[in-house]
């Protein structure tokens, strides 16, 4: 949970602290253990206003945690999930 937790703070400090009633969780993924690694699921409501600073925000972080902690963990977004799991 550590790591879901430090992207989404990671998130918060891109598009501000403002917008943390639109982050729901961290919280374990409905099946919270697959070949042997913990899943973790952030919901992200995106007001329209915001969907331009969002986007750059998950991508940015996106780059950052396939660089840095490659092998460790892994990242997803899904845009418009059609389920959650």
């Amino acid at each position: 949970m550590e790591g879901a937790q430090k992207i989404k703070e990671a998130f918060l400090r891109r598009v501000g602290k403002d917008q943390s009633p639109n982050v729901l969780g961290p919280k374990p993924a409905p099946i919270a253990k697959v070949d042997g690694q913990y899943r973790y699921q952030l919901f992200i409501k995106c007001p329209p206003e915001q969907q331009k600073a969002y986007g750059t925000a998950l991508w940015k972080i996106k780059s950052k945690v396939i660089k840095e902690k490659q092998g460790v963990w892994n990242f997803s977004i899904d845009v418009n999930p059609f389920s959650y799991l």
